[in-house]
């Protein structure tokens, strides 16, 4: 957590948040989103959206590993979205489970 508050993590995390928030933002004044998307709004920013930004980061160095990178999430993405949009869970369960599988998803590389 205490690497969390570090301005070099904060920073681009803060910019992340604020260019995700005004995309649903204009989304939600275009009629293309609303909160019944929260969820998969979320879990797409969990699993997708930041680690993403992290991972390419990191593609610099290796750029044979851009593709690989881009390949796993989406596949890691696709089958969580198809799993939470396909059925609704209990919020206690979806409140266990969600952390759990992204913390499967993040280190199963």
């Amino acid at each position: 957590m205490k690497a969390l508050a570090k301005p070099v993590l904060l920073a681009p995390l803060a910019i992340a948040a604020l260019y995700a928030g005004a995309e649903i933002w204009a989304l939600q004044r275009f009629g293309l989103w609303s909160a019944t998307n929260l969820k998969t709004t979320i879990l797409w920013l969990a699993t997708f959206a930041f680690v993403t930004m992290f991972e390419v980061a990191n593609a610099k160095e290796r750029p044979a590993s851009l593709g690989k990178i881009t390949r796993d999430v989406v596949s890691v993405t696709a089958v969580l979205v198809f799993i939470t949009g396909l059925h609704t869970f209990p919020l206690i369960v979806e409140l266990i489970a969600f952390p759990l599988v992204t913390l499967i998803a993040l280190t199963g590389e």
